[in-house]
This record gives structure tokens, sequence and C-alpha cells, in this order.
């Protein structure tokens, strides 16, 4: 099962969206018999809501299932979302099956897309260190002794002890801000809690905010596609509805690139009719694992936060 692994390294973010929705239908905080998830908790206390972002780059869609709202559900989500965001295609949207489900279908999209203030240089290949201590060669990018100096613009720092603990935050044209955190407790701790340390320690930083002329920075490359199937939630009765989920997925899209990135992400819940149970030079070089967040300039919670902890999501050298 996936999502121990992924409840790790993403979180819930914005299947939270979705899950929202499901409370806002059911009318009160969704309960299993004896609360039998671990994620549970976390999702109905709204770590991710439409506060955090703004309306124009989600989209969601509630449906009561019957035979003629299902005969035309996914041709419409289809059509609204290319007149939203010029998107023809969604895979998951073409890949799941409620032909035969007599509840509800929650679906919301996310869609950002940020571009770095200046591109970045092409860095020549390195090393990677992932979270055994396994070495890989990646492509990076970033600054170093031969970059323009009109590049360090792209970089706020916003703490750094050692070349083992630093944060930085990387400015962009759209306001979205995309920060990076090398901690070596990356494993001690989850993503919310890596944040607030994040939050606690650049509020607390009286060091220098800009690069400087001898720095180095290096981040790698990431491409990241990766489909949660959130089976924990699935089977369980939702405690007074006489439904139970019959399906949770979610699909993220993550691009970080020189010039800028992509965050796309789908999340559906599907629910049914209960039948059965259901040196002297400072080195800010992403080269072993870290954290990323990525948020909206004024808002409070970012909408991203994902682990780095091996070459999954890395372009191999």
């Amino acid at each position: 099962m996936l999502v121990k692994k992924t409840w790790i390294l993403f979180g819930v973010k914005h299947f939270g969206l979705a899950w929202d929705e499901l409370k806002e239908y059911i009318g009160t905080d969704i309960q299993f018999d004896n609360n039998a998830s671990e994620i549970l908790p976390k999702l109905n206390e709204r770590s991710f809501s439409k506060d955090i972002i703004s309306e124009k780059d989600y989209y969601i869609k509630v449906a009561k299932l019957d035979k003629n709202s299902i005969r035309n559900l996914k041709s419409d989500i289809t059509k609204e979302l290319y007149k939203k965001f010029k998107i023809s295609k969604s895979d998951l949207i073409d890949n799941i099956d409620i032909s035969d489900k007599n509840g509800i279908f929650i679906y919301t999209f996310l869609k950002k897309h940020f571009t770095f203030l200046e591109k970045f240089d092409d860095l020549n290949k390195n090393i990677f260190t992932d979270i055994e201590g396994k070495e890989n060669e990646a492509s990076f990018f970033g600054i170093n002794e031969n970059s323009d100096e009109k590049l360090t613009k792209n970089v706020e720092i916003l703490y750094y002890k050692d070349y083992y603990s630093f944060i930085i935050k990387l400015k962009t044209k759209e306001d979205e801000e995309v920060i990076l955190y090398k901690t070596e407790d990356i494993n001690k701790y989850s993503l919310d809690e890596l944040y607030n340390d994040v939050i606690k320690l650049s509020n607390e930083y009286k060091g220098k905010k800009e690069l400087g002329k001898d720095d180095i920075l290096s981040i790698p490359y990431i491409n990241l596609n990766i489909l949660i199937n959130y089976d924990e939630l699935c089977n369980k009765e939702i405690n007074g509805t006489g439904e139970y989920i019959a399906e949770a997925i979610q699909d993220i899209n993550f691009l970080l690139t020189n010039s800028g990135g992509e965050v796309n992400s789908e999340a559906s819940i599907t629910t049914d009719l209960l039948s059965c149970p259901p040196t002297t030079a400072e080195y800010y070089e992403f080269n072993s694992p870290f954290v990323i967040f990525i948020k909206e300039k004024d808002k409070d919670r970012p909408y991203l936060m994902t682990k780095i902890l091996d070459m999954t999501f890395l372009n191999k050298g």
C-alpha cells in the first residue's frame, strides 16, 4: 500500500480540498468505526483549504451519482477543465470508473505555474546522496563562480547554520515562494512540523539575507509524477450516512527546473451506498535530502510540501 510512504513524503495537502467538499456534503467531520485510519484526524483538521490558494488556480466538481448524472459527468468535467486551464486531457478522469456507483463523486484540480525572476544556470552533473547514504549522479541548476551576479536576486536566505542546515527562498514573477530546507532532522519530523521549524528559524535568523559573490547554490532538477491511492480510507462506512468511501485518489505532477516550475494535482473521492462492509564561501547545495514548500506570497501555509529523500524524482545524470 502506497499511502504510508506518500503520507510521509507529501502529507495530504491538495487531497484535503476534496476531503473538505466531502465533509461539507456530509455536514460534519468524517468518522469511521474506531477511527481506523492514521490520516483521518489530519484530514478533518483542514490542514489544506481553499483559503491558501487563489480561486483562479483550482477547480472543484461535486456530483450526486445517478444514471442521469453519470452519463455526461466525465465529459462535462473535461470541458470545464479546458475552459478554465486549457487542459484537454485528464488521465485520472479518463481512467476512473463511476458507472455502477450510487453515492457522490468529488473531483478537484490544482494548477500552478511559476517562473524565477532570472533563469538559473545549468550546472555540471553532481552527486546526490540519498537518505540511506547511497550516492547517485544527478543534474543540477543554480549559481556558481561563473554565474552572472543578477541571478542572486532570485534567492533570499531565510536561515543558515552550516553546510548541513539552512533554508532559502526562491522568488518568482508570480509571487509564488519556493522554500527549500536542508536539515539532518528531515526524517524525525512530519512535513507540518518541518514547516513550523522553517517559520521559527527564519523569524529568529539575524544573518545575511543575500548570497555573497563566492557562495554556491545547487539545486537538483525535479520531475515528480506519482499516483496515490488512499487505500486506508476506502471500504469503510462513513458513520451515520449509509455510504462508504469506494475510492480515494490523488495524482501529483511537480516539475522544478532552472527557469521555474509547475504543480498539477488531481484528486477524487467516490462514495457508494453501503451494500457490504466496505569553505570561506558558503555552499547552499541541495545534494542530499531536503524539503520543498511552495506557497502564495501572502498566505500562511504552503499548498505543496514534499521531502526529496532519494533519486526517485530527480533527473538522473
